[in-house]
């Protein structure tokens, strides 16, 4: 196997994700299907007990909250359960990975048809445990969105995307690949700063409070915030 590739299947259920390198959108089989690609008419015929209008919903939920990145996925699909999971991949359901992607899906708060509101999902992110703030400004340091009482959003609003364009390709030129996040500190205060196309997410870490589980959540929210409004990373 490939280096730049990671793997992960059940046992003799036919489930496996691969991710390369070069791709941000990774290939998420079931069955011998690509959740990503498939169609309903595909996963109709394919899938174990999934009916035309269920094959639909899993359409809906890619084209709304953007692409399956793990099998686990599936279960943000209204109308698919543990018991549906397991008939369709074949695999244990995880309570762990399905609750961490509920609490990500009720941050970012988007409606079935993909509305969403930048304002409070600055909000909802400030109240997760170990942050104190959040803002989201585009890539010419203009504020979209911003809650934190503490601070100088419009300064630390203005200098993110600045240090994303100085930094990242240093990073990139360090062939550690690509920068997906960066985190400052100041004075004990911690800022990570995540770019997706156009957009700058910033989640503010209270004072001494800062760890790799934060920077999950920051991450995945600040990706699904981004395929909502602007479509997947290419």
């Amino acid at each position: 196997m490939n280096t730049n590739e990671s793997v992960v299947s059940g046992p003799d259920s036919g489930t496996s994700s691969v991710l390369t390198a070069e791709s941000a959108v990774p290939a998420v089989h079931v069955c011998g299907l690509d959740l990503n690609v498939a169609s309903a008419e595909d996963m109709t015929r394919r899938f174990n007990g999934v009916g035309p209008g269920l094959a639909q919903s899993i359409v809906k939920n890619r084209e709304v909250f953007g692409p399956f990145l793990t099998i686990h996925d599936l279960g943000r699909v209204p109308g698919i359960g543990p018991a549906a999971f397991v008939r369709i991949t074949g695999i244990p359901w995880r309570e762990d990975a399905h609750a961490k992607r509920e609490k990500v899906m009720a941050i970012v708060g988007a409606t079935s048809e993909g509305g969403v509101s930048v304002q409070e999902v600055a909000r909802r992110f400030a109240e997760v445990e170990g942050f104190e703030g959040c803002l989201i400004v585009d890539s010419d340091g203009d504020m979209l969105a911003a809650h934190w009482s503490n601070g100088s959003p419009e300064v630390v609003g203005a200098f993110a995307p600045y240090v994303i364009q100085k930094l990242a390709p240093m990073i990139q030129s360090l062939e550690a690949g690509q920068c997906d996040m960066i985190s400052i500190f100041i004075s004990e205060q911690a800022y990570t700063m995540i770019p997706f196309k156009s957009l700058v997410f910033v989640a503010i870490h209270k004072m001494n409070k800062f760890n790799r589980r934060q920077l999950r959540v920051a991450q995945q929210v600040a990706e699904m915030l981004g395929q909502l409004l602007l479509g997947r990373k290419t």
